[in-house]
């Protein structure tokens, strides 16, 4: 695939889910992220060409194995525009074992601060996949649309990433499940270093996430404050030698 065509399809395929979000009443914040687009490949050997050439006009930031089969993730040169909304990751991945692949954009995935729960309430009229929720790190919900699809979770891509070459922490992370503890109901914002973690929530029951933690972690300490009538609690812990800190907002205090 040369890059005028990439752009050239590209264009097209968002310009065309845009209006399947119009449609479809979907509306997305205006401080959200569209973290990347996904191109499928309809076959091994179309895979291995497709990566030779998104090397020509994008920089491969990770080839992982994903379920029994490789996806690459790329960050375009020369990033994508759709309204306010700029898009420089692209994700590549080989067709599943036993299941036909259509070649072309097929989704676009959404970071945002809704929580799972109320994404579910709020599209329960449409074709939601919530099989993306039991996934251990970094869970999704995905608007199945037909040609195209929309997916949301709360980590960008490039984010997951970059904790996950981080062997120490992403294990940590992994091991401790923190994130499967609270996939379900509170969004999340994680943020790492080489030796510690930010989980950022909101929650409508902060008692319940404080009960949580006590009762999976040792040694956890709790701080309480409130600025400007939002309760707003910190708790800390160390889990295999990483820092944790958890910074929890509590919804139910916001009128």
């Amino acid at each position: 695939m040369l890059e005028i065509q990439f752009y050239h399809e590209a264009k097209k395929f968002l310009s065309d889910i845009f209006l399947d979000l119009q449609e479809h009443k979907i509306v997305l914040m205006p401080h959200w992220e569209i973290d990347h687009i996904c191109f499928r490949a309809d076959s091994n050997a179309n895979y291995e060409n497709l990566k030779t050439s998104f090397l020509m006009f994008a920089e491969l930031l990770i080839e992982s194995e994903v379920n029994g089969r490789p996806i690459s993730t790329f960050k375009l040169q020369k990033p994508l525009f759709q309204g306010q909304w700029q898009i420089d990751v692209v994700e590549l991945p080989a067709p599943k074992i036993g299941k036909a692949n259509v070649l072309g954009f097929e989704h676009i995935e959404i970071v945002c601060d809704d929580s799972f729960e109320d994404l579910q309430k709020k599209y329960s009229h449409l074709n939601l996949n919530d099989k993306g929720l039991l996934k251990s790190f970094n869970q999704e919900l995905e608007i199945c649309l037909g040609e195209r699809n929309i997916k949301f979770h709360h980590l960008a891509l490039a984010k997951v990433i970059e904790i996950e070459k981080n062997e120490k922490v992403f294990m940590a992370i992994k091991n401790s499940k923190i994130l499967e503890l609270f996939k379900q109901n509170h969004a999340l914002a994680v943020a790492s270093t080489a030796f510690d973690v930010d989980i950022t929530m909101k929650t409508r029951d902060t008692n319940q996430i404080q009960e949580m933690l006590q009762k999976y972690f040792a040694h956890v300490e709790s701080s309480y404050e409130k600025v400007d009538g939002v309760k707003k609690i910190s708790c800390h812990f160390v889990y295999d030698q990483i820092s944790f800190n958890i910074f929890i907002q509590d919804l139910g205090s916001i009128i």
